[in-house]
């Protein structure tokens, strides 16, 4: 991972994030846009796209909730969900998917101890990346033969097979052990000692199949929700329905994006590779336009963490504020 701190990194990121948007707009006819695309635009599709958008957002804070309530009752759902929403808010401007996973994760990691705080996320994040490439697979070869590459199509079907069995294997200390032993001879201490906690929390959830069965259901819901807000949108703009270009193409386009640990929440790379989407479907830059503009808007529901945030924030001021009125401080404060 590249150092964020260095500003040649910083630099590449905003340059990065904005290339795209500059080489998409410039394409754009605006006052066609405006005039002719924008007031065709379903009624419907700006309140779908953002109760969709918020569903899966609780989803994903229920879903992490879940597991770590496999081990600990100390953490209530809306505490849990509070703080899943504040790691949203601020892994807003952070690179990479993988900000939200840490950051909610240190936010409990006292309650939950080491191991089972990180061992959640990396379940979240491999059953994600699981069933998102098992979806872009269907979607792939439910289109029409002869309209993409084979090579492509067997590509993503190779990477699957390998984050499954990724997946499976990382549930065994016995298959584990090798790549330990490997990887505690090239990597630095407190890497290793991160990647033992993650590799036991793994482990610990090997014996709690509900959790595992319940995270399984909520993933594919989430993944669900993500194809049905990208289709909801193109269906909106166009009339026309295109649930199984979104279903191939949408899912990798997400795991891309958050993969590249350079712009904040993958900003630019995602409407990068959904303008290829579209130009491979056939719809035109002033479309594609008002789809960014629209699924922007619905990131921006991120912010909603703000109000946990600022809540919290307030609690944590509560003792300076009556220490400087002279009010006794409680236990509770203290």
């Amino acid at each position: 991972m590249p150092d964020l701190k260095n500003p040649w990194v910083k630099w590449a990121g905003f340059i990065v994030a904005i290339i795209p948007f500059v080489l998409i707009f410039r394409r754009i006819d605006f006052h066609h846009m405006v005039f002719e695309i924008l007031p065709k635009v379903a009624w419907w599709t700006i309140p779908l796209v953002f109760a969709g958008t918020l569903l899966s957002l609780t989803i994903q804070g229920t879903r992490w909730w879940l597991l770590l309530r496999a081990f600990t009752d100390e953490i209530p759902f809306l505490q849990g969900l509070s703080c899943h929403f504040m790691s949203l808010y601020y892994s807003s401007v952070l690179p990479t998917g993988a900000g939200e996973e840490v950051l909610r994760t240190l936010f409990v990691l006292k309650k939950t101890g080491a191991a089972v705080g990180w061992g959640a996320a990396w379940i979240c994040k491999i059953t994600a990346l699981m069933l998102s490439l098992l979806f872009s697979i269907y979607g792939l070869a439910s289109l029409s033969k002869g309209s993409l590459p084979r090579a492509l199509t067997m590509s993503i079907g190779f990477f699957s097979l390998l984050v499954i069995l990724i997946a499976v294997v990382s549930f065994s200390k016995k298959f584990t052990a090798p790549i330990r032993s490997l990887a505690a001879t090239r990597l630095p201490a407190k890497i290793m000692a991160a990647i033992e906690e993650i590799r036991e929390g793994v482990y610990r959830y090997r014996h709690k199949k509900k959790a595992l069965i319940e995270t399984l259901v909520l993933t594919f819901l989430i993944q669900f929700l993500l194809v049905f807000n990208a289709s909801v949108i193109i269906t909106g703009i166009t009339g026309r329905v295109y649930f199984l270009e979104c279903l191939a193409f949408i899912p990798i386009i997400e795991i891309a994006s958050m993969s590249v640990p350079i712009t904040p929440n993958g900003m630019g790379i995602r409407e990068g590779l959904t303008a290829l989407m579209f130009t491979h479907i056939g719809l035109t830059p002033d479309q594609l336009g008002i789809y960014i503009l629209i699924a922007l808007s619905a990131t921006m529901l991120r912010l909603v963490g703000a109000v946990p945030t600022f809540f919290y924030a307030g609690q944590a001021a509560q003792p300076l504020r009556n220490a400087a009125q002279g009010k006794p401080i409680t236990k509770e404060q203290a």
